[in-house]
């Protein structure tokens, strides 16, 4: 049920090609807003899967752009999308961002 889950939320973005694939060990994972991103854009972080995904959003000072870091622990995918709106062709895409945990879990501390 989950694969089915995934699919479905994967479905839409398929079909623009706008789709980034990660594999990071566990732990700390940032996302930054790819060169592809027009002057004068907006946009901004959104969790897709699993919902509750908890996330952290800071500026950067040099480029001023919007970072989305993750602490990523457990094992398994996730799904984060970067929403763009570029106001002056008044168009908005999606770039979504598929996160494969890999490796163990880690061990919890006995402290």
């Amino acid at each position: 049920m989950r694969i089915l889950a995934i699919l479905v939320l994967l479905l839409p973005s398929i079909a623009w090609g706008q789709i980034q694939e990660l594999k990071r060990p566990p732990g700390l994972v940032e996302l930054k807003p790819g060169a592809d991103i027009p002057a004068g854009a907006t946009y901004r972080w959104k969790p897709v899967f699993p919902f509750d995904l908890e996330f952290k959003e800071y500026l950067t000072l040099d480029a001023k752009q919007r970072v989305c870091l993750l602490d990523l622990d457990d094992p398994g995918k996730y799904v984060v999308d970067l929403l763009v709106i570029n106001w002056d062709s008044k168009q908005s895409y999606d770039v979504r961002h598929i996160i494969e945990i890999e490796g163990d879990a880690p061990e919890p501390d006995p402290g």
